[in-house]
Parts: structure tokens; C-alpha cells; sequence
């Protein structure tokens, strides 16, 4: 095999992009005899993978897979619940921020209209005045 092609697998393998049979490839080459002096660090590495270790790591791999998938719908289950959860209080929250904001609104229109009717009743009372004037002027001088 070519030291450069090894060489680029080792840097995929380290990058975690190599697939299934380019380690194959690497587990082969690492356990021949004729390793390049500078790679010969990683044939320890690569030398611990042996056929029956390999085969109770993946069996273990496998059985831990398998249990995954049947969490799986368990956790899909959950995920979606939580996400129901989270935009009903999202709207509820708003339907509550709106409602605080038209009581506001109400009790600011309140404030402004008891305002006017106040200052409506002050120019009342100087009509009034005014036209109590109007009648004692015109009793005193009847025309």
C-alpha cells in the first residue's frame, strides 16, 4: 500500500471521516510487518484492535444501538410535548401581556376622559356665572 495513501487515511481517521473499510485498511496495514519508521507510533494503536476485541466492541455497540432506538419514541414523545408546552405558554404569555396592555389603555382613556369631564365642569360653573350675571343685569335694567 502506498505511504501516502496511508498517510491520508491516518489524517481522515483522526478527523473522523473515514469509513468502515478505509480502517480496515489502516487495522491491515498497521498489523503488517512493514510499517513505515515514522508511522510505527500508531501501530500500537491500531494493533489493540484484534479480531475478537473488535467483535465484542461492536456486539456491545450493537446491543447499545438497539437500545437507543427504542428510546428513541420515548424521547420523540417527549421532545414534542415539550415543544407544545413551550408555545402554549409562548402564546399564553402574549394573550396576557395583551390584556394587561388593553387594561392600561382602559385605565389611561379613564384618567384622560375624567380630565376633560373635570375641566368641562370648571368652564359649567363660569357659565353659570355668567348667566346669573346676565339675569340680575337684565332685572335692573328691564328694557
Amino acid at each position: 500500500m502506498e505511504l501516502v495513501k496511508i498517510e491520508e487515511l491516518l489524517e481522515k481517521y483522526f478527523e473522523a471521516t473515514t469509513t468502515l473499510q478505509e480502517e480496515g485498511e489502516l487495522r491491515e496495514y498497521f498489523s503488517s510487518d512493514d510499517v513505515a519508521s515514522h508511522l510505527l507510533s500508531y501501530k500500537s494503536m491500531f494493533g489493540c484492535f484484534t479480531s475478537d476485541l473488535e467483535k465484542k466492541i461492536s456486539s456491545k455497540l450493537l446491543v447499545k444501538s438497539m437500545g437507543r432506538e427504542k428510546r428513541s419514541g420515548r424521547f420523540r414523545f417527549v421532545a414534542v410535548a415539550a415543544s407544545l408546552a413551550l408555545v402554549v405558554s409562548l402564546f399564553s404569555s402574549k394573550y396576557i401581556v395583551e390584556k394587561r396592555q388593553a387594561g392600561q389603555a382602559y385605565e389611561d382613556t379613564q384618567r384622560a376622559l375624567s380630565m376633560i369631564s373635570t375641566e368641562l365642569n370648571k368652564g359649567n360653573v363660569a357659565m353659570s356665572q355668567l348667566y346669573k350675571y346676565e339675569e340680575v343685569k337684565n332685572t335692573i335694567f328691564k328694557k
